[in-house]
């Protein structure tokens, strides 16, 4: 497509019912854009098996404009931005499911329990009794949380713990007197707690209710539990490092806009990932990501590229016809709709001098004609599909 048409289509694209948009946005402050993303969160799961472990986290996809939500993180790269929750597979780092943040509740009431309810909305297609492991960071473990996913739903869970919760030991949280790369592990209703000292005066405090063991490993004796946790810590971390590298990400001051950009980041990456998956025989090399992604984008458009290919007052532009022609492989004949033969052109690429308007008064050279009659016209006495004005 032209450049002209990229920019209306961008200016005029929308993602749901204006004349509802207000009233939705009462109880849901990403109602704009909300529609959209629940029909990749379908696809997302419809078409991947997750694997034995998956990561609950955040990504902060960065935007500074208005949207009633903007979270500030001063630990991410871009500070500003909008906050997704996500549970990604370990291993292969593909999106199961994702959640937008949009900060307090309309009612302006407190929620209590953040992560405990994220991480039970986000897993909620995992509740089959699969046995699958939920690794997360301490702004979603808790007790109360693993003691729920093991009884109720047959998942194990293992994430580190903030030591200031109440259910963390003041043991094990309390680093002085314990020597360095020591451990020390609780045990209680199938739960493991560990607290591992890397260096002096500093405790980590895992839990989880997939390890019983008090099992060290390496010159620095760290716990299993730890081993284990920085394998699988990173699914959502690799996914946002990934659609960085790639991204369809074009400047816009609405944020939707800015968002859905996000959106076809994701689908294009859990494209990638089932795409290798099905096709283990094909080497890995540096570009491959990038050489699907180009096919994709091709593949997509090829559809509407043949339907212009056959539309005879597109083709006629000498710069779209060769774009055309470069994607399909294929040579267009160039037919007048009149007298249905080849439209002759100079040697620059242009249409020859059809002669001067037989409309106008003065001498006016034209390169257009009727298409019914055949005679020169300019643009003055003409329409959009050159016609002039006795025969339109």
């Amino acid at each position: 497509m032209s450049l002209r048409r990229f920019w209306e289509i961008s200016r005029f694209i929308r993602f749901d019912n204006g004349n509802t948009r207000q009233q939705r946005k009462q109880t849901d402050k990403a109602a704009a854009i909300s529609d959209v993303f629940l029909m990749l969160n379908n696809c997302l799961r419809r078409y991947y098996v997750a694997g034995a472990n998956v990561t609950v986290d955040e990504q902060l996809y960065a935007y500074r404009g208005g949207t009633g939500f903007t979270q500030y993180i001063p630990s991410k790269p871009a500070k500003y931005g909008i906050k997704v929750w996500w549970v990604c597979d370990s291993i292969s780092f593909y999106p199961l499911q994702g959640q937008i943040y949009t900060g307090m509740a309309p009612s302006g009431e407190r929620e209590r329990n953040v992560g405990e309810r994220i991480v039970k909305d986000l897993c909620i297609n995992l509740f089959d009794g699969s046995g699958r492991n939920i690794v997360c960071d301490n702004f979603f473990t808790s007790y109360n949380l693993a003691k729920s996913l093991m009884i109720d739903n047959n998942l194990s869970i293992l994430g580190t713990c903030n030591k200031r919760r109440t259910f963390v030991p003041a043991a094990f949280a309390n680093p002085k007197g314990r020597e360095a790369e020591s451990s020390m592990f609780g045990f209680y209703n199938h739960v493991t707690m560990c607290s591992y000292v890397p260096k002096k005066n500093k405790a980590v405090v895992l839990l989880s209710t997939s390890h019983y063991t008090t099992e060290t490993s390496g010159p620095k004796k760290k716990p299993l539990l730890i081993l284990d946790y920085n394998k699988t810590k990173g699914g959502v971390d690799s996914m946002d490092m990934c659609l960085s590298e790639y991204s369809t990400k074009r400047r816009t001051n609405r944020w939707p806009s800015a968002f859905f950009y996000n959106i076809v980041d994701v689908a294009a990456f859990a494209a990638y990932i089932i795409y290798v998956d099905n096709n283990t025989h094909l080497k890995s090399y540096t570009s491959r990501r990038r050489m699907f992604l180009h096919q994709l984008s091709e593949q997509l458009c090829m559809p509407e590229i043949e339907i212009r290919a056959n539309n005879s007052r597109i083709s006629r532009v000498f710069s779209t016809r060769n774009a055309i022609e470069a994607m399909i492989g294929r040579t267009i004949r160039v037919v007048d709709a009149g007298a249905h033969e080849a439209e002759e052109r100079d040697s620059t690429g242009r249409l020859k001098v059809k002669g001067n308007c037989y409309i106008c008064s003065k001498r006016r050279p034209t390169r257009k004609a009727c298409t019914l009659c055949n005679k020169p016209v300019c643009a003055e006495h003409s329409k959009d599909l050159p016609q002039c004005d006795k025969c339109n």
